[in-house]
């Protein structure tokens, strides 16, 4: 820890505390998006009849997807972008998925951000409700942070 000159030790005290409470949300929240579902089996299956090669996911959905399909799914995720040439494979794509997972909080909320964006920007799109994911196929690929707030 790091010695602050003329501290009391309550403050010291208070400092510990938000510390931990900092490290216990963190790992609280990446536990919750690390225990994604064990079996990815028919959200593979609905991509493939898809004809979706190239998704936009969350990190842990995105990765394990690539692995899981043997990299015929290459997956770009939301935040650390372990391959930036799996993402830039992505953005090349004419046909690709967005694959939210909806019992997470944030997949919840871009789910319809998206839907809103997608329309705001006169995109036609699919969607499909496979187990806890949606699936979103928009006519074009339209990467994530280019779409427009369409949402009131």
């Amino acid at each position: 820890m790091f010695a602050v000159a003329g501290t009391r030790p309550w403050f010291r005290a208070s400092l510990v505390m938000l510390m931990l409470a900092g490290s216990v949300t963190t790992v609280s929240r990446l536990r919750a998006t690390a225990n994604a579902p064990g079996s990815m089996g028919e959200l593979q299956l609905a991509l493939e009849q898809a004809n979706v090669g190239h998704v936009y996911a969350d990190y842990w959905v995105a990765y394990r997807l690539a692995w899981l399909s043997e990299e015929r799914i290459i997956a770009s995720p939301s935040i650390v972008d372990r391959y930036p040439e799996w993402t830039d494979l992505v953005r090349a794509a004419d046909r690709v998925a967005y694959v939210l997972y909806l019992p997470l909080g944030p997949d919840r909320a871009s789910a319809q951000q998206l839907i809103c964006g997608l329309e705001a920007m006169g995109v036609p799109f699919v969607q499909q409700l496979v187990g806890e994911y949606l699936v979103v196929v928009p006519e074009r690929n339209v990467p994530f942070e280019t779409l427009r707030n369409g949402c009131a």
